[in-house]
């Protein structure tokens, strides 16, 4: 999205939101910023991706799904078809990442499993492709429109789901939801699955409950911000149950949903392209800081993470903190550490140096060890010709970026440069 450079560099400004079940994208001309282009309802892609024996790309979305399903038998054992796949990309949003409206389709899914079994709906994907996430296409629009006034929900299947639970099962469907009648009953005429309302108000309890906790959570960690509304955001904000039990846990705040909820985060992403440094201000999730070593002290450093370098003790992976969890970020923030290690013997000057950098849920954790704590990005540095100078000149950098922490290891002995980013600040 051309991050780093100004609206006028940039022509045409893209986001995409790849999310589990479907993905989003908007786009707009850097000439004519008020005009924001995006896919909406049954234009929204399925996330699946198609590629060949090679695993080389082939086709994404609807095309992928098409172009899968028009494959004979023979054929399809030598592509990858992928679905349902949550891209490792970083969401700047609170509270999303597995707390989302795919969640709801799985407990469908495992639902339908349990009623038909697990060969039913893995013969009825593979060979019916297209029908199958037609099927969950249905439920999508069934789903954001349950609510606790709702009596019951029906779910249309198609003539090959139908002919199949009678080939696999040796069932008719009405005799295989036998064990669940009044929960769930079939109409023949129309062929139409039909859940009661205590039925599809479970599919949603897992995610709407640990959506509730997490938002607990944060209004307990942020007490003196005072938070008085909750904005919701993306597809599953478009569900009138999932507000309603929002509305009965937090009765005192207000609760918001903007236009076209689901296309909130493209269109975040979109302005927030065409202007980078209108996000002034984050919350970090974590605490940062880097992996140091120093000089080893047996009253306070433990035996465990001793080590020796130039005939002296040292205890390693030491936090030197430089971001607290919770503290307030602003864009192109520094945070500087300028190493002080003594480089003694020839082998050590001719050593890589590198910048380990963890991350912690701990507002101040004593050693990158302790449980919380992982390493999350490293950046090595090679010697000069001659070597290190006793006590290299180098300095640690952390920057913070739009929706990401940079890190930056400067020599400046030799005004060398090395840089990695992590996408999850």
């Amino acid at each position: 999205m051309g991050k780093s450079q100004s609206r006028l560099d940039t022509p045409v400004i893209v986001s995409i939101d790849f999310g589990t079940t479907f993905t989003g994208y908007a786009f707009t001309f850097s000439s004519k910023p008020a005009s924001i282009y995006t896919n909406l309802g049954d234009v929204r892609e399925p996330t699946c991706i198609l590629l060949d024996s090679e695993q080389n790309f082939v086709a994404f979305g609807k095309q992928a799904v098409e172009m899968y399903n028009d494959l004979s038998p023979d054929v399809k054992t030598d592509y990858y078809f992928f679905n349902n796949f949550k891209m490792a990309l970083y969401e700047p949003t609170i509270g999303r990442g597995t707390h989302r409206g795919s969640k709801v389709d799985e407990e469908f899914k495992e639902f339908l499993i349990t009623l038909f079994g697990s060969k039913v709906l893995k013969e009825y994907q593979e060979k019916h492709t297209e029908e199958f996430f037609d099927l969950f296409r249905k439920f999508d629009v069934k789903k954001k429109s349950f609510s606790t006034d709702t009596r019951e929900v029906t779910i249309p299947f198609d003539y090959d789901l139908v002919t199949l639970i009678k080939k696999v099962t040796g069932k008719q469907v009405h005799e295989a939801i036998a064990l669940y009648l009044g929960s769930v009953k079939f109409q023949e005429h129309g062929r139409k699955l039909v859940l009661d309302q205590h039925t599809m108000a479970g599919f949603f309890e897992p995610t709407i409950n640990v959506v509730i906790g997490k938002v607990r959570h944060i209004l307990d960690v942020c007490k003196e911000d005072l938070i008085s509304t909750l904005m919701l955001a993306g597809g599953f904000s478009e569900s009138p149950y999932l507000r309603e039990k929002l509305v009965s846990a937090f009765p005192k705040l207000q609760i918001i949903v903007p236009d076209e909820p689901s296309l909130a985060v493209v269109k975040g992403a979109l302005l927030m392209g065409l202007e980078p440094k209108n996000v002034i201000q984050r919350r970090a999730q974590y605490s940062y800081g880097f992996d140091v070593s120093e000089t080893f002290d047996p009253d306070i450093h433990p035996d465990s993470l001793k080590a020796e370098r130039d005939g002296e003790a040292y205890c390693k992976h030491i936090s030197d903190k430089q971001i607290t969890k919770g503290q307030i970020l602003t864009h192109q923030q520094v945070f500087v550490r300028k190493t002080t290690d003594v480089l003694k013997m020839t082998e050590s000057k001719q050593m890589k140096l590198s910048a380990a950098v963890f991350r912690s849920d701990l507002e101040t954790p004593r050693y990158c060890t302790e449980d919380g704590c992982e390493l999350v990005g490293v950046v090595t540095m090679t010697p000069p010709p001659e070597g290190w100078p006793d006590v290299p000149n180098v300095e640690h950098q952390l920057i913070v970026g739009e929706t990401e922490l940079k890190i930056r290891v400067v020599d400046r002995t030799t005004g060398s440069e090395y840089e990695s980013t992590m996408d999850f600040l």
